[in-house]
């Protein structure tokens, strides 16, 4: 532990936010102003208890709860992916021949002499 979260605990600032900002309570912690501002998300993921290293807020996933949330995020990557396949096909150049038969093409070919 270094001297800094020892000091951080003398003086009784024990939760931690996800920015690094130290707090005495568990609700300065997770109404922190900075990771309003500056977390992607714009919300807090969790609140650490520095002396222990444990999560106090929210409280622990239960299994359930993180084999949905893993299923939700592979269900997000598959559609992503999705999306970018068809903005890559909207993207690409095709031509009329990809679309008709060779005997179809041979016959507009012919007919324009």
């Amino acid at each position: 532990m270094s001297d800094y979260i020892k000091r951080a605990i003398d003086h009784g600032f024990f939760f931690e936010c996800p920015c690094g900002e130290r707090y005495r309570g568990v609700r300065g912690a997770v109404s922190c102003r900075k990771c309003r501002v500056y977390l992607e998300s714009g919300h807090h993921r969790t609140v650490v208890d520095i002396r222990t290293n444990e999560v106090v807020w929210p409280e622990p996933l239960t299994p359930e709860q993180v084999a949905a949330n893993r299923r939700y995020d592979e269900e997000e990557a598959r559609i992503a992916a999705r999306r970018a396949y068809h903005a890559e096909q909207a993207r690409a150049p095709f031509t009329l021949a990809e679309f008709l038969s060779p005997e179809s093409l041979d016959a507009i070919v012919t007919a324009q002499g």
